[in-house]
């Protein structure tokens, strides 16, 4: 018996959990995705990107594709279709309903009118995955484990989801649908071939099959023609009887994806090469050119004498087909890419892209930043420093690129500059010089009084590879993995070392506020420096992070630390000699750089540019100073935690004591202070990295007091 069942699971939220603490995402844009599908409606396409969302391309002029519109969908995505004035995307979809786990996948309706800003109007999640969809007027369909589902959309911002289950054969869903005519074409995983009316869509009715041992997951319909592989091909001119044929294969390699239309079959295959073969007669097929486009070309799509190509890691690719023997690629826009460094212009961020260049961001608005689009570059992109109306890009071993960016959305460039070496930063300082974080070739100094036209000054060999520098009055300040380097710059041309500083881990990143230095030293965290005796600076203070520290900002009393994987650290540095995590947000990439803007926050998170407010960071009380009249440990917040957690705890005088967190079978799992502690109110973080889930204790003990606090991990 066939069942129909309506699906009410509806997607709770659009914006994901992320483990934080006082610190809250505004925006983001991803610059490094999957592409995994593209459809093309007159002169635009629509790209299907995973992890990132639907990206709308004008493609007027083929050679030179533009991102016109985004919008976001914070799930990996799989496909997309168009019904009229809408976009609709399937993605995966996961979420915890108390200590079951839920996966299926989501479908995404968005409404594409104003092509310029595409927004989700409506959503529903079914529970299987959705890899394939398809459409007849105002209702998708996919393939779901065991049966089909239809999706009305004739309501956008309320989908109706209805399932049509199967009585015998599992489906594979990661299998291809065609709907035409009312009628959807499939196969079952081990049924074969399906044919199912839906002209009632209400009261399908399956009305044809045809045995097959295995399934497959790739179809084209062409006129009467279902092409199932290609040397299988499927008669279905009577749906009622569809009849199997035989034919010579007409693909020399294995295909990712084909599409055939009007008897020409456009083969994308496995190494890249897109094929056209006329396949009008089924028994004698021909070649009609190739032409070598790029490797793991996984979807096709042909419309306008053009063939759009999505690339796991290529972005999309366009074909000219116009003449079939000598198709010619003509354009390519590739949507991945590392953001490293940040700079303001303006109300601009310059975002230093490994591979698109600089990327250029209006962020007039937090809440809506746009991106103009990119200058490419010869090399890396990654940071970059401002001079008037120039900028110098920090291309790494392709040197230094010089842009006007007098017109900000169409930066032109001026001249290069070989630094021979890899430059990674620049600090531009207010007498018009460029120091350069030049990698192993140590530091290198500029003459930027006039601007597009700098010249050499000097350079200053470094023990390791340079990583950032800062210039405060004379002096520079410069990190070379090995630790801290302090410069007298007085004469630019013969830079004199006058003090330095080994931190032991990798120091990546510096800042300098009045006589202390601040590095971020990788797998050993926040490293706070008293430089006020330049030729023996002396450590302060230091805050361990759960990740590693690379990217540094300091700014009102407070460090901003991008800790790659583990993402934003917020650490009160009020008290030097005691800094205390005080917010944090577990990003999505890994971050870099950062750069900051009244409360908001602005990261280069690999993949990711990303806004954060940090207000509620900033405002919280400090504790560093309080005068402690008991000894008390209190309750660990947040509660339960995720990844990271707040222990504070006040002492009424000096003590030697420790920190320490048993699991429940009071075994010691991990160490977090053992040491002597002054008098006053203290806050260490717990780090649940390396933990299994469960309930843990957290002890503090003196040689007269001890106390306990309960903490439950949840990941």
């Amino acid at each position: 018996m066939h069942k129909f069942i309506f699906v009410l699971l509806a997607l709770p939220a659009l914006l994901f959990g992320q483990d934080s603490l006082n610190v809250r995402r505004v925006a983001q844009l991803n610059y490094g995705s999957e592409t995994a599908a593209v459809t093309v409606a007159g002169d635009l396409a629509f790209v299907c990107n995973t992890g990132s969302g639907l990206h709308v391309m004008d493609v007027s002029n083929p050679s030179l594709p533009v991102e016109i519109g985004f919008c976001r969908v914070p799930r990996e995505l799989f496909d997309v279709v168009l019904s009229g004035n809408y976009a609709v995307v399937a993605g995966d979809f996961s979420t915890v309903h108390g200590n079951e786990v839920i996966v299926g996948s989501a479908i995404y309706v968005i409404d594409i009118s104003n092509p310029l800003v595409p927004m989700i109007v409506g959503w529903r999640v079914i529970d299987s995955y959705a890899y394939r969809i398809t459409v007849i007027g105002n209702v998708v369909y996919c393939a779901g484990e065991f049966g089909i589902y239809a999706i009305d959309i004739s309501v956008p911002s309320s989908p109706v989801v209805a399932y049509y289950s199967v009585d015998d054969g599992i489906i594979d869903y990661q299998t291809a649908l065609v709907a035409d005519s009312g009628y959807v074409y499939f196969f079952g995983d081990l049924s074969g071939f399906r044919v199912m009316d839906f002209s009632t869509p209400s009261e399908p009715v399956e009305i044809a099959r045809l045995a097959f041992d295995y399934t497959f997951n790739q179809l084209s319909k062409s006129g009467n023609l279902i092409y199932v592989s290609t040397n299988i091909v499927i008669d279905v001119s009577d749906p009622l009887n569809p009849e199997l044929l035989l034919v010579p294969d007409f693909c020399m390699n294995p295909v990712e994806d084909f599409v055939v239309i009007d008897g020409i079959a456009y083969c994308a295959e496995w190494n890249g090469t897109l094929r056209i073969m006329d396949v009008s007669n089924l028994l004698d097929p021909e070649q009609i050119g190739s032409v070598q486009v790029a490797d793991e070309m996984q979807r096709l799509f042909v419309a306008n004498g053009q063939v759009y190509s999505a690339h796991r890691d290529n972005g999309i690719h366009i074909v000219d087909v116009s003449n079939l023997a000598t198709p010619e690629e003509t354009g390519q826009f590739d949507f991945h890419g590392y953001l490293r460094g940040l700079t303001f212009y303006g109300n601009y961020v310059l975002a230093g892209n490994d591979l698109s260049g600089l990327r250029i961001i209006d962020v007039t608005n937090p809440a809506s930043p746009v991106d103009f689009g990119s200058r490419d570059t010869p090399g890396r992109a990654f940071g970059a420093a401002v001079f008037d109306h120039f900028v110098y890009v920090a291309d790494d071993s392709s040197g230094i690129l010089i842009l006007d960016v007098s017109d900000p959305t169409d930066p032109v460039p001026v001249d290069t500059i070989d630094t021979h070496g890899n430059a990674t930063k620049i600090f531009a300082t207010e007498d018009n010089y460029a120091f350069v974080a030049n990698g192993s070739a140590g530091l290198l100094i500029l003459d930027a009084s006039i601007p597009g036209i700098p010249s050499y000054v000097s350079e200053y060999p470094t023990d390791a590879s340079m990583q950032d520098v800062v210039v405060r009055d004379t002096l520079a300040f410069l990190v070379d993995l090995i630790g801290l380097k302090i410069l007298n710059t007085s004469n630019p041309t013969a830079p004199e070392l006058i003090g330095e500083f080994e931190t032991g881990g990798q120091a990546y990143a510096v800042q300098v506020e009045g006589n202390i230095a601040y590095v971020a030293d990788a797998q050993d965290g926040l490293r706070i420096i008293d430089v006020s005796n330049l030729s023996s600076p002396v450590e302060l203070g230091s805050i361990d992070t759960p990740g590693s520290a690379v990217g540094l900002l300091v700014s009102d009393n407070h460090a901003f630390i991008g800790d790659q994987s583990c993402g934003l650290r917020v650490i009160d540095i009020s008290n030097p000699v005691m800094p205390i995590e005080v917010g944090y947000y577990d990003t999505p990439g890994s971050t870099w750089g950062i750069v900051k803007r009244d409360n908001y926050i602005f990261l280069a998170d690999s993949a990711y540019f990303s806004i954060y407010d940090v207000s509620a960071a900033l405002s919280t009380p400090e504790h560093q100073n309080e005068i402690a009249t008991e000894f008390s440990l209190h309750p660990i917040y947040p509660n339960p935690f995720n990844n990271t957690a707040n222990i504070a705890f006040d002492l009424p005088r000096e003590v030697t004591g420790r920190l320490v967190v048993y699991d429940v079978l009071g075994r010691m799992t991990i160490t977090l202070f053992d040491g002597k502690l002054a008098a006053g109110s203290h806050s260490m973080q717990f780090y649940g990295n390396g933990l299994s889930s469960g309930t843990y204790f957290v002890r503090l003990e003196t040689p007269t007091s001890s106390a306990t606090q309960k903490a439950i991990l949840l990941k």
